[in-house]
């Protein structure tokens, strides 16, 4: 995948400090744009239709379709023949059709179009199908896998076999998904201590002054006086 390509993964992936972590719950797919003027304009028209329905055709089967207009600009900015660039265009489709299915064989049904980018650039570094479904069949429930695949990728490329590498992102998504449970849940302890110590000092602050823990004076009946109401209407008790 070229460096371009990587950009764009880069980008839309949303790889920062959260490595390794994907928050949540998975990203919403982008909405789909025409592509036609950008395609129009650095491809002969025959060309430029042919690569135009092969993209919409990816977009069908909820391939990134972004992917593939990026590509098609990119090839044609090296120069390459309109003919050379639809058939990039054409084998960076089927890598991505193949991303998504392992994905899918991993259980990722519905990736984003980030995982599935990210999946098929670790499988042109070197990842087959397996290992990527592996990753996603092992990596903690609901985080992204997008970011993990691309620390994939770079493991292999560094010459890291597959299995290695996924079990020390895996151990790695982990490790950090324990670390925020541990502070999330020493955060809610200092907070329930914090509102105990209120309570205290309130209470105190309402028995200095004599009065109950509600701020009502002690000397005052906790019935409200309802004891001393006269039973009947006025001018008839006995």
């Amino acid at each position: 995948m070229s460096s371009l390509m990587l950009r764009h993964f880069l980008h839309s992936a949303g790889a920062v400090a959260a490595l390794l972590i994907g928050a949540a719950p998975v990203a919403a797919q982008v909405p789909a744009r025409d592509p036609s003027a950008r395609i129009a304009a650095v491809l002969p028209a025959d060309v430029s239709a042919r690569v135009l329905a092969r993209i919409a055709e990816a977009r069908s089967h909820d391939l990134p379709a972004a992917a593939l207009e990026n590509r098609a600009v990119e090839l044609a900015a090296k120069g390459l023949p309109p003919e050379a660039v639809e058939r990039g265009v054409e084998r960076e489709a089927r890598r991505l059709g193949e991303a998504r299915k392992a994905l899918g064989r991993g259980g990722r049904g519905d990736p984003t179009d980030a995982e599935t980018e990210a999946a098929a650039l670790a499988m042109s570094n070197g990842a087959d199908g397996s290992a990527v479904s592996s990753l996603a069949r092992s990596a903690p429930s609901g985080s992204s896998l997008a970011v993990p695949l691309f620390v994939l990728s770079s493991h292999m490329n560094r010459g890291l076999p597959s299995d290695a590498a996924i079990a020390r992102i895996v151990a790695a998504m982990e490790a950090r998904i324990a670390d925020r449970t541990e502070r999330d849940a020493l955060r809610t302890a200092e907070r329930a201590e914090r509102d105990a110590a209120r309570e205290a000092e309130r209470i105190a602050r309402h028995a200095e002054k004599g009065q109950s823990a509600d701020g009502v004076p002690s000397e005052v009946p906790r019935n409200g006086g309802r004891g001393n109401r006269p039973e009947g209407p006025p001018g008839r008790n006995k």
